[in-house]
Formats: C-alpha cells, structure tokens, sequence
C-alpha cells in the first residue's frame, strides 16, 4: 500500500579509499552526533556514508559541520530522495544508476522506506520475448 510521501533531506559522505570498517563505524558515530542528524549509515564497499537528517533541520548546517569532520573528503547533498513503500522493484540491482554505485540490497525502498536518488528512474522492462533486428543479406559480385 503506498504511504504518503515524504521528502527527506539527506547528505552522502565519502571518506578517503580503503578506510577498515571499524574506522567507517568511529566516522558515522561521530556524525550521529551532529545536531540536526537522525540517523547515519556506512557503506563500507563504497568508503561512504549516508546522513539522514531531521525532518525541517538546517541542511546547509549539517553539511558545514559535516565538512570540518576529519577525515571527509567530500559531503553532498541527495536531493532526490523521497520515503514511500509499496515499490515492487526494490532490488538495487533493478536500477542502472544503483547498480553504478555497486549498491546491493533493497534500495527503491531501502528497507527503512527511504527511496535513494538512484531509483529515480524507472527500472528497464525486459521484452516478454526476443526482438530481432534488421537482417542483412550479402551477395558474392
């Protein structure tokens, strides 16, 4: 059943290559700290973080306290993220631009309803069978 849809900041954190996950676990503690943050998650694959903020929270606030944390590298903004269930294609692997980012899992929803960027376009339908293309003929001169 679909949920009324909410729009829900979020802001995606990359730490420097090859951080262990210990250190990803130390790095997203100290961003649930920030005020105005609801929840944050490693990606340990990926080397990166995603930072949910409290709804009405000052983005901007967030994304300066998030910047004068050592070590980032960089923290952007996810600004096409929308909370809503009843998706039948939640596999990230069902969205080229998630698969893009190597995500594994649910994704469009993630299993907390939080719809990530890369589910904003549709998944590619699969033709019910084969389609065949132009056949090329060649003859001997």
């Amino acid at each position: 059943a679909y949920k009324e849809k909410v729009s829900e900041s979020r802001i995606i954190v990359r730490y420097p290559e090859g951080s262990s996950e210990e250190q990803l676990a130390q790095y997203v503690a100290r961003l649930e700290r920030i005020r105005g943050v609801r929840r944050a998650e490693p990606l340990h694959r990926l080397d990166m973080a995603v930072v949910l903020c409290h709804a009405g929270a000052d983005e901007d606030a967030i994304l300066e306290a998030i910047d004068a944390e050592k070590p980032v590298e960089l923290a952007v903004p996810d600004s096409w993220v929308y909370a809503f269930g009843g998706r039948k294609d939640a596999q990230c692997a069902s969205h080229p631009e998630c698969r893009a980012f190597s995500l594994q899992g649910e994704c469009c929803p993630a299993p907390d309803g939080v719809l990530m960027a890369c589910c904003a376009l549709p998944a590619p339908k699969r033709p019910a069978r084969p389609q065949h293309k132009s056949t090329i003929s060649l003859q001997s001169v």
